[in-house]
């Protein structure tokens, strides 16, 4: 009886294999959902600045690499580390970028040009700006 008992806790190869992939899919999922948290922290962070001030030094910082990243079509390293999970995973990833292959679905049923995307870099920063203005320069 001990020894089934010992193979009931002990896992298989194959099983350890699927834990690890597992593992892995939900890696893949954090980082996801941590880089659309990012994406509205720089789209509408703002607010917060206006709840609190000290965050400002936070916040402009992540608007210029947002606006950095989309402008000259960088590579984000959370675009590249969830890509690099999913292949592991077996998934075959995603050749586009983040914004590009996340919400092409829902916003860009076509494509997601180039031009688009510039577009939308200069509107995080121009939303800012006015939210700062808003926040910053008294009426």
């Amino acid at each position: 009886m001990a020894n089934a008992d010992i193979n009931l806790i002990k896992f298989p190869y194959h099983q350890e294999f699927f834990l690890k992939i597992k593992l892995y899919s939900v890696l893949g999922d954090i980082l996801a959902a941590l880089h659309i948290l990012f994406i509205l922290y720089v789209a509408l962070g703002f607010i917060l600045v206006n709840y609190y001030p000290a965050t400002i030094w936070l916040h402009l910082p992540c608007v210029l690499w947002g606006f950095l990243v989309q402008g000259f079509d960088w590579n984000c390293p959370l675009t590249v580390a969830e890509k690099n999970v999913r292949k592991f995973t077996g998934d075959a990833g995603y050749a586009e970028g983040f914004l590009t292959h996340h919400l092409n679905k829902v916003m860009y049923p076509d494509f997601m040009s180039r031009k688009i995307t510039i577009i939308i870099a200069v509107g995080v920063v121009v939303i800012n700006s006015i939210g700062y203005m808003l926040i910053y320069i008294p009426v």
